[in-house]
């Protein structure tokens, strides 16, 4: 049997995740909700200026999202809008029964995010939090080979996430900090969750960062304190020229090994005798993997062991913890889940 899905938010990751779910035989987008009259036509603008037309003939189509969430013949809600909307459509979908599955980040603070983990428990509905780099072969992959310590302790790790300035944007709501959080948590969210994922909560956390003009943080760069003999950072910037190419890598020093992804999203080994080894990785990316899991714990009716929300609140407070950081040039704060 089906899961039937209600796609609310037709912007650029709500193009992801139709195309993701037209690859699961388990779903189906029944509705789609967004309040541009084109995006309901299936006219979707890319990035590029371009534009892309999607058949949205065999499904619902709703102005307002509440209207959707109402809907008797959907059984979970999934929510593509802009983070400063998230609690609000979060609390509305589940309030009407539905499991809900929101892009990252949770929400735009760590007090919004607790109201979201609160609804889902008071209203008995599943909750699931996007953040498909948990699920990306090749992370997931190199999360494996750290917990199993076949090539002993981490002694460093380096994440990076570079891009070109994110201008497209509906309305620009990107480059509204009220709305995005800038880069610090819309952007390098994304390796400070699977830094938390990884190695869990950090002592403290030491922050950098500059920008495009005073106060605003476009580019941030974090060292994260666990124990005396690592050394873990992440850098994040999206404040690059329009033609510069986005990249994503990472760096693992191990005791016998070093493992790193480069920008072709391949996983090597690099052991101490000299030897290179490409690790063979999983088909698909990382929102089809999140989403095939998502939907088999709805099925199967238990939470998610890999993207817990309770993980996801934590993510938001380490990136509190950053952004105070940045703002005092670099003092270490603490780091508190609880």
């Amino acid at each position: 049997m089906k899961i039937r899905i209600g796609l609310v938010g037709l912007g650029f990751i709500g193009k992801v995740h139709w195309d993701t779910f037209l690859q699961l035989p388990e779903a189906e987008v029944v509705a789609v909700s967004d309040v541009e009259e084109s995006r309901l036509e299936g006219r979707f603008k890319l990035p590029d200026g371009g534009e892309e037309i999607v058949d949205f003939s065999n499904v619902r189509k709703y102005a307002k999202a509440e209207d959707l969430y109402n809907d008797p013949e959907i059984d979970v809600v999934d929510i593509s809008l802009p983070t400063f909307m998230h609690l609000k459509h979060t609390e509305a979908a589940l309030a009407a029964g539905k499991h809900v599955i929101c892009e990252k980040p949770m929400a735009l603070n760590a007090a919004e995010s607790e109201a979201m983990l609160q609804a889902s428990r008071q209203y008995n509905r599943h909750l699931f939090i996007a953040h498909c780099i948990r699920f990306w072969p090749v992370y997931a992959k190199a999360k494996e080979i750290i917990d199993s310590k076949q090539y002993g302790n981490v002694l460093t790790a380096r994440f990076n996430r570079i891009s070109p300035l994110p201008s497209w944007s509906w309305k620009g709501w990107l480059q509204k900090g009220a709305e995005s959080g800038l880069a610090a948590l819309d952007f390098h969210i994304h390796d400070a969750d699977f830094v938390q994922y990884v190695f869990g909560q950090p002592k403290s956390v030491r922050s950098f960062s500059g920008g495009m003009a005073a106060g605003r943080i476009d580019h941030i760069i974090t060292d994260y304190e666990y124990t005396d003999t690592q050394l873990i950072v992440t850098e994040g910037a999206w404040e690059y020229a329009s033609g510069y190419s986005f990249g994503m890598n990472f760096t693992i020093a191990l005791e016998k090994a070093t493992l790193a992804m480069n920008n072709d999203l391949g996983l090597y080994v690099y052991t101490l005798d000299g030897m290179t080894e490409a690790i063979q990785l999983p088909e698909g990316d990382g929102y089809f993997h999140e989403m095939r899991h998502f939907l088999q714990c709805i099925q199967e009716d238990k939470p998610s062991e890999i993207a817990a929300p309770d993980s996801a609140v934590n993510t938001i407070k380490l990136i509190e913890a950053e952004i105070k950081s940045a703002k005092l040039n670099g003092e270490r704060v603490p780091v508190d889940f609880s």
